[in-house]
């Protein structure tokens, strides 16, 4: 459609395959855009659960509406970044339901701490642990910054290859691209089955993500995915201007304590004293 643009980032869409032959139809939702390479890249999901075993995260529009204008508020009042980092956690577990949900903070050196979390009582607290940069390698980073928004349904999911030709298929933007046999692994022997991972970019750069797990199989449904990315452009806006009035201060303090040195020293006559 003329409102989808040039398609160089994913659009939603929705739609409906069989049912003319006799056949129950079935409903999916997804994604297309246009690949830099040529030719257009379709996503589909079945909009129901596929399977009975797997829970699916959905949210009617009302409640939605709700839960974002809510979760906006807190974020808006947030004075510090402990403070919006808490209130992330808590709305975005009440969004999604997952057992754990947690704000990772990369330093400037590209290590990982945890600075807040919401998590179900029955499990261990992840809080204030660190992590090497390592655990997160630089490709992964530059792909958490150009697809913001990254879910893994079941650890244990079978991958299916891509014919023909998919060795040359850049699935960069491809919400449905399998993940790395490594942070699987990473992943049971943490005994997490199902995530979800929003990016949070401050600046262009990588500030930190959302991190959500689940000890069982969960679907998310693209609405509740949008939601999530949506509330973290809201929280990196928030983030920016904290740090930034949080550096302002800092400026503002240190030019204040500089003026009563020169003051202390023109008075006294000996900056050792003064």
């Amino acid at each position: 459609s003329d409102q989808a643009g040039d398609l160089a980032e994913p659009q939603p869409l929705q739609c409906h395959v069989g049912g003319n032959t006799g056949a129950a139809a079935c409903e999916f939702e997804g994604t297309v855009y246009r690949h830099p390479a040529g030719g257009l890249v379709l996503e589909l999901e079945p909009a129901g659960a596929a399977d009975g075993a797997v829970a699916r995260v959905e949210c009617g529009a009302d409640a939605m509406r709700a839960m974002l204008a809510a979760a906006v508020e807190r974020y808006s009042a947030a004075p510090t970044i402990a403070a919006l980092a808490d209130a992330v956690v808590q709305s975005v577990r009440d969004l999604v339901g997952y057992d754990r949900v947690m704000v990772y903070k990369f330093d400037p050196d590209g290590h990982g701490a945890i600075i807040a979390e919401a998590r179900d009582p029955k499990l261990d607290s992840l809080l204030g642990h660190h992590y090497p940069a390592t655990d997160i390698p630089q490709r992964a980073r530059e792909l958490y910054l150009r697809n913001r928004v990254r879910v893994l349904v079941d650890v244990d999911y079978e991958p299916v290859a891509i014919a023909p030709g998919g060795h040359d298929f850049d699935m960069s933007l491809c919400h449905l691209r399998s993940m790395s046999p490594l942070h699987l692994q990473y992943l049971r022997n943490m005994g997490v089955t199902a995530t979800l991972v929003v990016s949070l970019v401050r600046e262009g750069r990588l500030w930190g993500l959302i991190a959500c797990h689940h000890y069982s199989p969960r679907q998310v449904g693209y609405s509740v995915r949008a939601a999530c990315e949506m509330l973290a452009e809201v929280v990196s806006t928030r983030i920016n201007a904290v740090e930034n009035y949080a550096h302002a201060q800092g400026v503002i303090l240190v030019r204040a304590l500089e003026q009563r040195l020169i003051d202390a020293t023109s008075t006294d006559g000996d900056w050792r004293r003064a």
